[in-house]
This record gives C-alpha cells, sequence and structure tokens, in this order.
C-alpha cells in the first residue's frame, strides 16, 4: 500500500520501503504512479480530506489533483 498525503499545496507517497516521493504538478504525480508495480493500492491519509489545511485553495484541491494525474494522458 502506498499512503497518499496532501503537503504544501502537492502530494506526498508513502512506499512500504519508507521512501517518499513528492510533486505538485499534474504531469509529476502521473509519473510517480505509473511507477508503482500494478496491483499497488493506494490510501488517502486525512490530510487529503482538510487540503484546505495543507497549501491547497479548496478542501477538494489534493484529492482532484490525485484524480487528475491518475487520468492524466501520457
Amino acid at each position: 500500500m502506498i499512503v497518499v498525503h496532501a503537503e504544501k499545496g502537492g502530494l506526498e507517497f508513502h512506499f512500504e520501503n519508507d521512501k517518499i516521493k513528492s510533486a505538485k504538478k499534474v504531469e509529476d504525480i502521473a509519473k510517480i504512479i505509473d511507477l508503482t508495480p500494478k496491483g499497488t493500492g493506494f490510501i488517502f491519509s486525512s490530510s487529503m480530506d482538510f487540503a484546505k489545511e495543507y497549501g491547497f485553495k479548496s478542501w477538494k484541491g489534493a484529492k482532484n489533483l490525485f484524480d487528475k494525474a491518475w487520468n492524466y494522458k501520457k
């Protein structure tokens, strides 16, 4: 499982091996998602629900950013 956190207007991906990757741009987040082994699940920390407290303009900002990256056409 990979835990996704909202942080400073971007997203942080916490991997099982304690590796952390972060990005703010849709394209960069899409690359992180693409490099994730198939079958690996994502779970969202509570910071994703309170994104406004973590540098986003709206409460849904972090989830919207993840969704855009998930659906990004490379």
